[in-house]
């Protein structure tokens, strides 16, 4: 190609489906460097076919400027740096890097890339020019890390992106198949592998594949020692051509006519496989000797189709139709031939997918490389624009609020000065009324005065009126002053705060957190309340059953809640059973009467409150499905906690309205516990009848309130435009975001709405995580050090506005600990997502993720 570079031209990557097999290999002109210690030393000269070749140039040139495009501000950024700044920014740990690598390509390709980091590694000086120009400046440093040469570095690293980013499209291009590594290979069960390293190879490519080998090589695929053969054979006999255990003695027998004798002489010095070829044993080997190896291949390929198992039949043994016998010599040798065909063909098969692995791997590790220290510099420089631009918002903030209140003392100097004016002209027509003449009938009240008083010349015969006039100018005088602040009261002095004096113990997943509940709900004395959003009758919900039998049983006092649509297949039996054991038990629902149609205003709620002394809150049912054994969501998490102290009597009072609204009548209230521990705790309990949408405030306000840290986990990501607003603010304070979500659907509409909206989030810098062993339903916040939350409730708008919800806010430094080991231990468990996992979707999934989001007032 007219751009090719030396990475490009070390190993283009083309590959094309055909007949289910991987259709060509590399292009790799005469002058590409070539690796030490690689596969890629033989030269490769399969080509690839016209059209396709001409497209890839097309497009590799028609990409080529817009890869190569850089922002400015970045650059600027770069230029401004120090050259040790510059260092630690380009600079990727070994562990990082390979288990970026892990979550991202095959088992497989895996060792290919450790290959491609010790062949690097043992070139540390960075004298070899091969290695230099193949691996694109990248060097290994002292500690095991990776980072771009000093020349780079002290100049600019833009341009080696820019290529690096030419090369991947050109591979992209090149690489036509599917499912492989670096173009859509995802694990799966049972699956470790990409199709590089399992595809069939037709023959057309192995041909080409073979005329480009050096005939070193060549010499070395068509021979096998004795062993080998043999070993082969055997399996070839049982697997592939299916010969019955008997006829395959007759091909045993057939194989040694090849070998000499004890007097040196063979009975059949060869053994022809096709018109051009044949199979000799010579000195402890077994080789195959001919021209014209496209005929080889051939007939290879003709014994595959024809001869060879087709799991479709069954894999019977004793089935007749697929059994092959070889009892007439003639028929063992026509066995040993197919045999032989496809043990050397699967000989340079293998030998196609290594070397095509190989250059496959060379370029996704350069890249890769390239793109995360790319990466790593892009984040260093939106932080730093995240922080000017907070600076800058504040400091007009600021310019806004004195202008304000510049704005606001004017007009106040202004209304004072009216107001003074106004009673200082009250003030002299009450004085100039005052100071009328007496009438001629009237003698002055005083006549004696000392001459010396100002009074001696005018005495006021209506004392009042200077009185009043001094008075008014007083007074309104009073009112210019603004009165004092009035003291907070009513609701707004009365919001609840954080209680101390609790004990709480962080229980992780189904089979831990239901041990400890069940044994507590085992030893209650007085009473037992009991709330699900779901009860299955399964094992689990059995155990339950029984307990809750043994407790009312013993004159305990068990009250049991459950939702009437979360749990709509729970057998009528399950719940006649309990209430013939003495268990009160009902179903919640928003209308006293039976509406089957009343899907929304639920009750998600799961509390259980022992004595009023111990209460469990979090995001488990009771089903089996919850303790992950139920695929294919298994494995479950989930969290849930215990609460201990005066906030146990929240919940219970909690739970006594929610059944008193079903019965009518209120549970037995225990008196609040004492105070056992350190802990502040506050339950926050949400739903559909709050005069505000509490639990969309309550996320708001908690996201307002981190400074350094804010980690999320959530099984359905749907939020509101407020909450939205506090997590793109809290990105743009400087404040560490994380959100855990699943990457295994419960439901589909929800699932495609989520991936949605975590793409609008990754556009402002929030880092979504999606949880890969399994599906994570636990609902947990964490804010800064010393703030957790643990409840029911999720981020989507059926939490926010149509369900009945709760939470406990744990305000604790050891409890912030406890939730920060277990969500870091999560992350490590969970796959980065960027936004190519919405910008690569098909088309159709992507309208379906917008027709999804129709719906979020729903989900």
């Amino acid at each position: 190609m007219s751009t090719a570079t030396p990475l490009a031209t070390a190993a283009a990557a083309p590959l094309q489906r055909k007949n289910n097999g991987l259709r060509t290999g590399f292009l790799t002109p005469p002058h590409a460097p070539q690796l030490h210690n690689s596969p890629s030393n033989s030269q490769l000269s399969m080509m690839m076919s016209g059209n396709d070749l001409d497209a890839a140039s097309r497009a590799s040139n028609e990409d080529r400027e817009t890869a190569m495009v850089v922002d400015p501000g970045l650059q600027v950024y770069w230029h401004g740096l120090a050259l040790e700044h510059r260092r630690k920014l380009l600079k990727l740990s070994k562990k990082d890097l390979f288990t970026k690598i892990r979550t991202s390509c095959c088992s497989g390709c895996y060792g290919l890339f450790q290959m491609r980091y010790d062949e690097l590694k043992n070139h540390l000086s960075g004298s070899c020019p091969v290695c230099h120009d193949c691996y694109a400046g990248l060097v290994i440093t002292e500690d095991g890390g990776v980072t771009l040469g000093e020349q780079i570095l002290v100049s600019n690293p833009f341009p080696t992106f820019g290529e690096s980013r030419c090369r991947e499209r050109e591979r992209e291009m090149h690489f036509m198949t599917g499912d492989i590594c670096g173009s859509g290979w995802q694990k799966k069960p049972g699956q470790n592998k990409c199709k590089l390293h399992t595809s069939h190879v037709p023959y057309e490519a192995l041909s080409e594949y073979w005329t480009g080998l050096p005939c070193e090589q060549q010499a070395t695929l068509l021979v096998l020692s004795e062993e080998q053969f043999v070993s082969e054979l055997d399996g070839q006999m049982k697997c592939q051509l299916r010969i019955c255990k008997e006829c395959r003695c007759n091909v045993m027998r057939a194989f040694k006519e090849l070998k000499p004798g004890r007097d040196g002489v063979q009975l059949q010095p060869s053994l022809p496989l096709c018109p051009n070829h044949e199979l000799k044993f010579c000195d402890g080997m077994v080789k195959v000797e001919g021209t014209g190896e496209p005929v080889f291949f051939e007939a290879a390929e003709e014994v595959e189709e024809h001869k060879t198992f087709d799991p479709s039949t069954g894999n019977d043994t004793d089935n007749p139709d697929t059994i092959r016998h070889a009892e007439t010599p003639e028929l063992a040798r026509e066995a040993l031939q197919d045999s032989a065909l496809l043990i050397f063909k699967s000989q340079v098969e293998v030998s196609f997918r290594e070397q095509t692995a190989s250059q496959n791997a060379l370029l996704l590790f350069v890249y890769l490389i390239h793109t995360l220290m790319e990466l790593q510099l892009g984040n260093a420089y939106k932080e730093l624009s995240a922080k000017q631009a907070e600076v800058e918002l504040l400091h007009s903030l600021d310019l806004e609020t004195a202008a304000a209140v510049a704005r606001k003392e004017k007009k106040a100097a202004k209304r004072k000065s009216k107001k003074l004016a106004g009673a200082a002209a009250a003030a002299a027509v009450l004085e100039s009324s005052a100071s009328v003449p007496a009438p001629s009938h009237q003698k002055p009240a005083a006549t004696h005065a000392p001459s010396h008083s100002p009074t001696a010349q005018f005495t006021n015969p209506h004392p009042s009126l200077a009185a009043m006039a001094a008075a008014a100018a007083a007074t309104i005088a009073a009112s210019v002053t603004p009165p004092p602040a009035p003291r907070a009261t009513g609701k707004a002095a009365q919001q609840k705060q954080p209680k101390g004096g609790h004990q709480v113990t962080l229980l992780i997943d189904g089979d831990a957190a239901f041990d400890v509940m069940l044994a507590a709900m085992s030893e209650a004395t007085e009473c037992l309340l009991v709330q699900f959003f779901i009860f299955h009758d399964d094992d689990l919900g059995r155990r339950v059953q029984r307990l809750l039998l043994e407790r009312a049983a013993a004159g305990v006092t068990v009250c049991v809640l459950y939702d009437g649509v979360g749990s709509h297949d729970l057998p009528r039996h399950y719940v006649d059973t309990l209430r013939a054991g003495g268990v009160a038990i009902h179903a919640f629902a928003t209308h006293r009467w039976r509406n089957r149609f009343q899907l929304n205003f639920r009750n998600h709620r799961k509390i259980v409150v022992v004595d009023g002394t111990r209460a469990f809150v979090g995001g488990l049912n009771v089903g089996d499905e919850y303790l992950g054994l139920k695929p294919p969501l298994a494995p479950w998490r989930d969290t849930h906690m215990e609460l201990r102290g005066p906030a146990v009597s929240d919940l219970q009072q909690l739970f006594a309205r929610d059944w008193q609204w079903i019965t009518g009548k209120a549970p037995p209230l225990l008196p609040s516990p004492s105070g056992i521990g350190d802990a502040s705790a506050l339950v926050v309990a949400s739903g559909p009848a709050d005069a505000q949408e509490t639990c969309s405030l309550f996320f708001t306000a908690a996201i307002h309130a981190a400074r350094t840290r804010l980690w999320l986990t959530t099984p359905y990501f749907v939020p509101d435009n407020a909450v939205l607003a506090a997590l793109r603010l809290a990105v743009a304070r400087g404040v560490d975001v994380r959100i855990l979500i699943p990457s295994r659907p419960d439901h589909r509409t929800v699932f495609l709405a989520s991936t949605l909206h975590a793409f609008e989030a990754l556009t402002a810098g929030i880092r979504i995580y999606r949880y890969q062993p399994g599906f994570t339903h636990q609902k947990v916040l964490l804010i800064d050090d010393d703030t957790a939350a643990v409840g029911s409730m999720n981020l989507d708008s059926r939490s926010f506005r149509l369900n009945f919800e709760v939470s406990a806010l744990i305000v604790d430094h050891a409890f912030a600990s406890e939730v920060e080991a277990m969500l870091q231990n999560d992350f490590s468990r969970a796959l980065l997502v960027d936004k190519a996992e919405y910008l690569d979707a098909p088309y159709l999934r992507r309208v379906a993720m917008h027709v999804a989001r129709l719906f979020d007032p729903l989900l």
